[in-house]
């Protein structure tokens, strides 16, 4: 029956709730390919779940199972999609960890409250449609971005994204900025892009792949040397921003949350995308 549908899809957890690694992922997707041939695939779920004693601890496993069974499945021209599961740590009353209304399961990116662990990095890289990204200093406030998209997954068209910069000078601020919309960039191409700033000075300058729906797909950092992103490599450290607001704004939302004010309560909230931070004298 299987084979009368339009594709074939597969759930895979080697290396959690079942014993394996990445050579297991390809003999399973193997096994698959040659009994539904011509058969586009779609991993229905992947990721890492530390749901039982046996399984080790640590956010670094949910990095590794990110990259290493992400690659697997761009050697199969077949896989047409993959869903990573999950986005973050859900309350259930089967949960292994927590007590109350925070008994959980951790298996996502992000913890109860939004906060992201590594692992956010490592999906938002691998999840995104650029191979290769570079930031390079070409002249007397002159830099280029030079980008390769990916042929396999997530290897797509690139329609109404948009370039989006961000040039620190004095005191290490924001001095100025602009935002482009690009044409169409088809998968398997790399295109060059120049940033002008008109300020001199310059410390830094960070730029953003942005979609049509306002979330950056990666971000690249110039800082005193150039610096590359990689988005087959672990995931970068540079800042990612929050296309939700400007940058300012969200690192001023991130510190709100963290200021040690005893009598004051925080509530942070997800409301049409944005962050809504509501603040209470006790």
């Amino acid at each position: 029956m299987a084979g009368e549908f339009d594709f074939i899809s597969t759930n895979e957890y080697y290396g959690s709730w079942t014993p394996g690694g990445p050579r297991d992922v390809e003999a399973h997707l193997g096994r698959i390919r040659k009994a539904f041939p011509n058969k586009p695939l779609v991993v229905s779920e992947y990721g890492w779940c530390e749901c039982q004693p046996k399984i080790m601890q640590g956010d670094e496993n949910r990095v590794d199972i990110i990259n290493s069974h992400t690659e697997v499945f761009r050697r199969f021209p077949e896989v047409a999609a993959a869903i990573y599961f999950d986005y973050n740590d859900y309350r259930t009353l089967v949960g292994d960890k927590g007590a109350g209304a925070m008994q959980q399961r951790v298996h996502g990116v992000v913890d109860l409250c939004g906060a992201k662990k590594p692992s956010f990095e490592a999906l938002r890289l691998q999840a995104s449609p650029i191979e290769n990204a570079v930031l390079r200093k070409s002249g007397e406030k002159r830099f280029e971005f030079e980008l390769q998209t990916r042929q396999r997954l997530p290897g797509y068209s690139l329609r109404g994204y948009s370039l989006r910069w961000l040039a620190y000078g004095y005191d290490g601020l924001p001095m100025d900025g602009g935002k482009t919309t690009l044409s169409a960039i088809s998968p398997g191409s790399s295109h060059t892009y120049e940033i002008k700033p008109s300020i001199s000075g310059i410390r830094r300058v960070v730029v953003d792949l942005v979609r049509p729906t306002g979330f950056s797909v990666i971000t690249v950092e110039y800082l005193t040397r150039q610096r590359t992103a990689n988005t087959n490599a672990p995931a970068s450290r540079l800042p990612a921003l929050n296309d939700s607001f400007p940058p300012t704004r969200l690192y001023l939302s991130v510190l709100i949350c963290e200021l040690p004010w005893p009598r004051w309560h925080v509530k942070a909230s997800l409301h049409n995308e944005r962050v809504c931070i509501i603040m209470r004298y006790a």
